[in-house]
């Protein structure tokens, strides 16, 4: 059983192994199966970089999820779906 404290050391490592690589969007702590996992969130990694991305981090387990890109919205209206 993973705690939520080696889930945030794995975070932290994770995040310092991988941000400064532009396909990285970020990392979070996620709770499946009764358990505390890392959650990296990428968008367009090459497929030889992808291959080398760990499954477990310090222990944990690390999921993998392709989110795209991601970008600030100008104004909350524009995440508002409209009507017509």
């Amino acid at each position: 059983m993973t705690t939520l404290g080696q889930a945030r050391v794995a975070k932290e490592k994770l995040k310092n192994l991988l941000s400064s690589n532009k396909w990285f969007k970020g990392v979070g702590i996620a709770y499946l199966d009764d358990d505390f996992i890392v959650k990296l969130n990428v968008s367009g990694v090459p497929t030889e970089a992808r291959e080398r991305l760990p499954t477990w981090i310090c222990g944990v387990y690390v999921i993998v999820e392709d989110v795209g890109e991601i970008y600030a919205l100008k104004e909350a209206d524009d995440f508002i779906p409209s009507d017509g």
